[in-house]
């Protein structure tokens, strides 16, 4: 028989996990209420292997960004692009380090100044005094991105179930995954929930422990100025589309609304464009985005036989390789690339009370 997989979650990271495993020869069925429309809905989808403090994390970032061009090359509907990123902030250090002395940890990020930056994108009136382009990043529309995903799962034999998962158990060889309309038999589970995970993971007596974020993405009316580029700003992240609307993410102060965190960043926004003609929220979403305490992935197995669990806050930019190594995995090879990121590592584990 075929070996079973029920996988908890259908964002980005549990959708790329099941075409994989599908394709692989596994029976896959992906669980989740809302099946591509959690916090990866609410993500910028912007590709990137752009920060280099951690040369380890970075690699695994660009070996995803590989991957990312291997499948666009592979499936030209795949919707994502790759027209590069300029990128500023208020710390000298952190541009310093994005052009330091290695350069193919940063995919051949080069420092700009203002007049740079203009002369690369005349659609910035307003540019700040340093800079850095970064050429190989990418972006997509996420919603599309966990469709593509999602629809190439069940084209290669996944099936779907938009329910809520009430309990796991395990008998004999078997985990028993109940939901609100069936009871799932399987040998082995891959929880790619989100930040529901830690209080699945706590159902069963496990603990890990998340420093989940609140974030907000804005989509504006479309304007006529243009910027053909990814954006990454101090107060927050962008990209315009094809149709002139902009795509915003950014994180709230303190006690600041999400409507003020929209008005806050489209006004940066439009100082940067030199315009507000068109910058008007059409819509304003707000939703937690999954963390692991120590800011990296967290995946590999938990608890007893067959549990994986798999988190991290890029999941637009990991989920190729995280597809392609958990699915490695699930057949029994492991990957030492995932060595430093296992669940079970002390950052993550709670402090006792």
């Amino acid at each position: 028989m075929t070996d079973r997989v029920a996988i908890v979650g259908a964002g980005v990271l549990g959708s790329a996990i099941g075409w994989q495993a599908a394709r692989a020869g596994f029976d896959v069925t992906l669980i989740d209420p809302k099946p591509g429309q959690g916090a990866s809905a609410g993500s910028l989808a912007w590709l990137n292997a752009s920060f280099a403090e951690d040369p380890v994390y970075n690699r695994l970032r660009l070996d995803s960004m590989a991957l990312w061009r291997e499948l666009l090359e592979a499936h030209p509907d795949l919707p994502v692009s790759f027209p590069g990123a300029i990128l500023w902030n208020d710390r000298d250090e952190d541009l310093a380090a994005l052009t330091g002395p290695a350069p193919d940890q940063q995919q051949g990020a080069r420092a700009l100044d203002a007049d740079g930056a203009r002369a690369l994108d005349p659609g910035l009136v307003n540019t700040p005094e340093r800079a850095v382009h970064a050429p190989f990043d990418g972006y997509g529309e996420p919603a599309q991105i966990c469709r593509w995903f999602l629809d190439r799962a069940v084209a290669s034999g996944a099936r779907i179930l938009a329910a809520r998962v009430s309990e796991l158990t395990r008998s004999g060889d078997l985990w028993n995954v109940q939901t609100e309309t069936e009871d799932i038999a399987t040998e082995r589970v891959v929880l790619a929930a989100g930040t529901d995970l830690a209080g699945l993971m706590a159902k069963l007596g496990l603990a890990i422990s998340m420093a989940n974020k609140a974030g907000i993405s804005v989509r504006t009316d479309a304007t006529p100025a243009r910027v053909s580029h990814i954006l990454s700003t101090p107060e927050g992240d962008l990209w315009q589309g094809p149709d002139g609307r902009f795509l915003i993410a950014a994180s709230p102060a303190q006690e600041e609304t999400a409507g003020k965190a929209a008005d806050r960043v489209l006004r940066q926004l439009a100082n940067i464009l030199g315009t507000s003609e068109g910058l008007t929220p059409e819509t304003v979403i707000e939703r937690l985005r999954p963390i692991p305490a120590d800011g990296r992935p967290a995946i590999g197995p938990v608890g007893s036989a067959g549990l994986y669990a798999v988190t991290t806050h890029s999941g637009m930019t990991l989920a190729p390789v995280i597809a392609e190594m958990v699915t490695a995995e699930l057949r029994g090879v492991p990957d030492p690339r995932l060595d430093p990121y296992r669940p079970g590592r002390p950052a993550l584990q709670p402090e006792a009370p």
